[in-house]
């Protein structure tokens, strides 16, 4: 069925949120898909990102270029870029400072969220980017893994090598270093 869930949010500022909306997608009615992505900064932006490469942002279809950027700035100054890169649409956005961020979507039904250097606690169900496998699952309020996880027989497992897998394409540790050398 239809359902949302946070992808990954700043967890001590609360200055971003990445929602993503899934729907039914398999011919017997039993799987779901991420079918759009939202990203909400600061709370002045919110960009939906959708299937086919749609975005809307206040209401309206914004335009994404296919050279150069797109630069979209909220009633009270926060800024977001909209450009393509390789096979990927992507938002880009900053939270003051050094730091900053990368809503991937490739106009399909997956997404990448990449944090920057000196990026805030983060948690949602890409878990919380620490590089720590076994601690992606734990609630966010009490720190403890959920009944049904502790009791899968997969709790603790890497997602490397056969454990269990990563519900989205989040960014794993190396692939944080890379984009923080950028």
């Amino acid at each position: 069925g239809r359902c949302e869930y946070v992808l990954a949010m700043d967890c001590e500022e609360k200055a971003w949120f990445v929602y993503g909306s899934f729907d039914t997608c398999s011919t017997h009615g039993r799987g779901a898909c991420l079918v759009s992505v939202t990203l909400y900064v600061n709370h002045d932006i919110a960009i939906e990102v959708s299937r086919g490469m749609l975005v809307n942002y206040d209401g309206k279809r914004v335009h994404v270029p296919e050279k150069g950027l797109q630069t979209i700035t909220g009633k009270d100054g926060s800024v977001v870029y909209l450009f393509l890169r390789d096979d990927w649409m992507v938002l880009k956005f900053n939270n003051g400072g050094d730091t900053h961020y990368e809503l991937r979507w490739d106009g399909l039904m997956s997404a990448q969220i990449l944090l920057g250097k000196n990026a805030p606690r983060t948690c949602g169900l890409c878990g919380n980017a620490n590089e720590d496998p076994t601690d992606d699952f734990q609630l966010r309020w009490s720190g403890r893994l959920p009944r049904a996880w502790r009791n899968s027989g997969t709790a603790g497992r890497s997602t490397e090598g056969g454990g269990a897998r990563k519900p989205l394409d989040c960014p794993s540790g190396n692939g944080r270093k890379s984009f923080q050398r950028r």
